[in-house]
């Protein structure tokens, strides 16, 4: 839930955030972003520090919200807020996956799935994180942002072990989901192969300097993000 929009800027402040003459204050993180600065805005939309308003299904729009305490409902936030913010794209999928079949254009149909397999392995990503940060912290400062198909969590820093089973639990999850899937090996292997393909793609997003892979570099010693979230904390 966000703060009233008195300026009439298009955006609300997260609860918690304190608006002073000079600067905008959030303690539990430790954030402070100085008013009238040429990248104010993008700083406080980096850091989870407001949320734009607008049509719900914008894929452009920021929109952050704090993760609740527990491991149930911290998912179960995730879920229904980044699910909404994946919608367009899960629909769009659907929507070309029903026109293969009703054309019989095995392509496109393909096509369809792909996105839709993408969508969920995007989700579940999201969800390895929220499940491993809330099993080894259940109550901490946490927000969520979510703008169309990205998400990102902005967090307290954890201890290195911890760090790298957080960071590296979000890619971990479509591979482990999709464990079940080998059962179907003998009837639908083109559909596990893609399934594997996709899952495959996360685990080799570590190995780029930005996003999970920057965090895992961070835990591991090898510092590589901005100076300012490096400070204040983790953003995956």
């Amino acid at each position: 839930m966000s703060g009233r929009d008195p300026a009439g800027r298009g955006r609300r402040l997260l609860d918690g955030v304190e608006e002073t003459p000079s600067a905008y204050l959030y303690d539990p993180l430790g954030f402070v972003v100085a008013k009238g600065e040429h990248d104010t805005e993008a700083r406080l939309r980096a850091l989870g520090m407001v949320s734009q308003s607008g049509r719900w299904w914008s894929p452009v729009l920021v929109r952050s919200r704090h993760l609740p305490c527990g491991r149930a409902r911290a998912v179960g936030t995730l879920a229904l807020h980044y699910g909404r913010s994946l919608l367009p794209v899960a629909l769009l999928s659907a929507a070309t996956t029903a026109v293969g079949l009703w054309s019989g254009a095995r392509g496109t149909v393909a096509v369809g799935v792909l996105g839709l397999m993408v969508a969920l392995s995007l989700l579940v990503h999201e969800a390895g994180h929220v499940l491993a940060l809330r099993s080894v912290e259940r109550c901490g400062p946490a927000i969520l942002i979510t703008r169309g198909a990205d998400a990102a969590l902005v967090r307290s820093t954890l201890t290195s072990r911890l760090e790298v089973a957080v960071v590296c639990a979000g890619p971990g999850a479509p591979l482990l989901l999709g464990a079940p899937l080998l059962l179907l090996w003998q009837t639908c292997w083109p559909l596990v192969v893609a399934w594997f393909t996709v899952s495959a793609a996360h685990l080799a997003a570590l190995a780029v300097p930005v996003g999970d892979g920057a965090n895992l570099r961070r835990a591991l010693g090898r510092p590589s993000a901005p100076a300012d979230l490096a400070r204040a904390g983790r953003r995956e």
